[in-house]
């Protein structure tokens, strides 16, 4: 089932915080707004489990989602994290050319949006850093040719008849950005199209910025081995922060904390004071 719909109830709604909860599924009903694909139906109930880190799907009364979801041996209707679920304005592109080419229309090979994004750790976190990119040139090159596209005020960028291979992706971006993965170091990998495709591609523009450091023994020797945490200035110290940015020296090697953010960081090195010969 394929549908953009606005959850009108919800039933344990949230990530499990007991024993107890984990028992408990979460169930959400949805007035569907837009079917693509399933039965017709006007209300459908969806089912998920709680947990923190099992691909668990969460959502607020009163948001419109667009959701694929699929059917249980118990015949319930179920999704989860990795379903490709997203809120219906986040999905607005992919939307808008999914109706064309249901209608018949000419649709693009390629779309998306550029963005400027920020690396996804909760102690690093900067609210409006991230934001949509226009007047990009984004430029795919094979063996035989090079296509451009530029991205409009929104950040859309869309290629039509592409043909069907493999691109290198570079863009003129401002000043010390650079389109890269976030989390993962490696390069940015070629784009393989297919023919005929009708594929959606966001790309990121991340900070060329890095952190590099050696931590230091009294007599002023680099530790053999050593974990650094990197904070935000004005996130050092507080609570609820689960997804930690932290980087290790190992023998001759420093930490490196790349594509950072612009601004005012801490670095924290045995944050609980532990006291070890190692």
């Amino acid at each position: 089932m394929f549908f953009v719909g606005t959850v009108t109830d919800a039933e344990n709604p949230g990530i499990a915080r007991t024993p107890a909860d984990y028992a408990k599924l979460s169930r959400y009903h949805f007035h569907i707004d837009e079917m693509f694909s399933g039965p017709e139906t006007a209300e459908v109930d969806l089912i998920s489990t709680r947990g923190g880190g099992d691909c668990s799907a969460h959502f607020k009364v009163g948001e419109q989602y667009m959701i694929h979801a699929y059917q249980a041996h118990n015949s319930s209707w179920s999704t989860s994290l990795c379903s490709g679920n997203r809120k219906a304005s986040e999905a607005a592109v992919y939307l808008s050319e999914l109706r064309a080419r249901r209608r018949g229309e000419k649709f693009a090979s390629l779309y998306g949006v550029v963005r400027r994004i920020q690396q996804p750790y909760s102690t690093v976190v900067q609210p409006g850093y991230e934001e949509s990119m226009g007047g990009v040139r984004i430029r795919l090159t094979d063996e035989q040719r090079t296509l451009e596209a530029i991205s409009d005020a929104s950040g859309r960028y869309a290629f039509y008849d592409l043909p069907g291979g493999k691109y290198q992706v570079t863009a003129e971006l401002p000043v010390g950005l650079e389109l890269e993965q976030n989390i993962l170091t490696n390069p940015l990998p070629p784009l393989t199209i297919s023919d005929h495709a009708c594929m959606e591609h966001n790309f990121n523009a991340l900070p060329k910025t890095r952190i590099t450091g050696r931590v230091l023994d009294p007599s002023g020797k680099p530790l053999d081995y050593a974990s650094v945490k990197l904070y935000r200035a004005e996130l050092y110290g507080k609570t609820e922060r689960t997804f930690n940015w932290d980087e290790s020296q190992k023998n001759n090697k420093p930490f490196e904390f790349v594509r950072v953010a612009p601004g005012d960081y801490i670095l924290v090195f045995n944050e609980q004071d532990s006291q070890d010969p190692d």
